[in-house]
């Protein structure tokens, strides 16, 4: 992103609209991308290498309210069982 970040870009995203459903669609899909994203802010993470399908199952869920992080078990720190959340 020209000038700022992705992580700073949440942040002020979030900082304006805390209600805001960002999704991060990445190259980065390691989990410390991952993991600094949700915590900047972001209600799902997405790597480009999914099908656009996949995608599209992402976008749909974050836009409902959900959280949506792609196959990604290990972040379920972030979202105790009971939560709102959705995992492919």
């Amino acid at each position: 992103m020209p000038r700022i970040g992705g992580l700073e870009a949440i942040k002020r995203i979030v900082a304006q609209d805390n209600h805001a459903k960002i999704l991060v669609f990445s190259v980065n899909d390691e989990s410390v991308f991952v993991d600094r994203a949700i915590a900047a802010g972001a209600k799902g993470f997405i790597s480009k290498n999914s099908a656009a399908s996949d995608l599209a199952i992402a976008i749909k869920s974050v836009a409902q309210g959900n959280i949506y992080l792609e196959k990604a078990t290990e972040f379920n720190e972030y979202y105790p069982e009971g939560s709102n959340r959705y995992l492919s």
